[in-house]
Order: structure tokens, then sequence, then C-alpha cells
């Protein structure tokens, strides 16, 4: 469940690119700026699909993380209830 630690999540570059390098020769200077702003918004939304998708799993992975916590801790607890503190001597003393 989650993510492993050696996990590598691939993250999309945007590339960047001088204004106007788009290969379009026909198109005005605002329709190539409008073409490359859309073009990293894409890239953009994309990443952030991808960031969403490593939340949701490490939600989980702490959610999981903060039971296990809560168990050890009662665990803990009721063993030394059961034991006494350690500086009692032993009965036969």
């Amino acid at each position: 469940m989650g993510l492993p630690v050696d996990t590598k999540i691939p993250i999309l570059e945007i590339p960047q690119q001088p204004a106007g390098s788009l290969p379009f020769t026909s198109m005005s200077d605002s329709d190539q700026r409008l073409t490359e702003l859309e073009i990293r918004l894409s890239h953009s939304e994309r990443t952030v699909e991808q960031l969403h998708e490593v939340v949701l799993l490490l939600k989980g992975d702490l959610e999981r993380l903060g039971r296990k916590f809560e168990e050890l801790q009662e665990q803990m607890e009721s063993s030394s209830q059961e034991t006494g503190p350690a500086d009692d001597r032993p009965p036969h003393w």
C-alpha cells in the first residue's frame, strides 16, 4: 500500500522555449504565444494530476501509519500496567 521508499515519480518537465520558437511560420505572434501558453497549461495540468495521485498515496500511508502508532501505544500501555514499575524488587527479596 502506498509508494515504496525508493520509488521515483516521473514528473513531466515543461520544455522551455523562447517566444515564437514553435515551428509555425504562418501564425501571428499573438497566435504563437497563445499556442505556447495552451501547451504549457496542458503540461501543467498533467503535472498537477500526477502530484494529486502522489498526495492521495501519501495520505493513505499516513493514515495507515497513524493507526499502527495507536496500536503500538496501546500495547505499550497495557504491557506497562501488567509488569508494574521497573524498580520494584522481586517478591523473594
